[in-house]
């Protein structure tokens, strides 16, 4: 679970796409293959940031990525969940690749669009606790089946009984720039 936001500069003392250039690149790698690239390349000077395909008016925008094994389901769960629109915040959630969710948010309000990227993070971490603790193979240890019915014991005693290999390095690169 990746998540950023971008701000179009200082709003309030009219400073709304003032830099002169942003770029920013996040990859995601699974099994040491290349699966999603986001690169993002802002130059105000040369493009329209606040018209169609940009901001669209917006002076923020929030990022939230989600990979790994589970990522087809919650897609599934997304489109059960937001069927309807949000005030103050135009969204939108795809299936960017085989095992990846890419959601954007775009608003006025940076403190707004953190508070829902961070309400789908929760949502996207507890979804994944809730598939792995239905896995046949953790159901069967012992360790698990003899845990506390408390969801915070359950996820603490999960990690510990759980070995951490053949771990997907999801998230391997992020690299962000902004010149003035």
């Amino acid at each position: 679970i990746w998540g950023d936001g971008i701000t179009a500069g200082r709003i309030f003392m009219d400073e709304a796409f003032a830099f002169t250039k942003l770029h920013t690149l996040t990859r995601i790698y699974q099994n040491k293959k290349l699966v999603f690239t986001d690169n993002q390349y802002l130059t105000p000077k040369t493009q329209a940031l606040k018209g169609m395909l940009y901001f669209e008016g917006y002076t923020h925008q929030a990022t939230l990525i989600y990979a790994g094994p589970y990522a087809k389901l919650m897609k599934v769960e997304l489109d059960e969940i937001f069927t309807g629109e949000y005030e103050d915040i135009e969204f939108g959630f795809t299936l960017c690749a085989e095992q990846c969710i890419l959601m954007r948010a775009v608003g006025h309000d940076g403190e707004l669009l953190h508070s829902f990227i961070s309400m789908l993070a929760q949502m996207c971490w507890e979804f994944t606790q809730n598939q792995i603790l239905q896995q046949p193979s953790i159901q069967e240890n012992p360790a698990v089946q003899n845990m506390p019915q408390d969801k915070e014991e359950k996820m603490l005693k999960l990690k510990k009984t759980r070995k951490s290999k053949n771990k997907p390095d999801l998230l391997k690169s992020s690299v962000a720039s902004l010149e003035n």
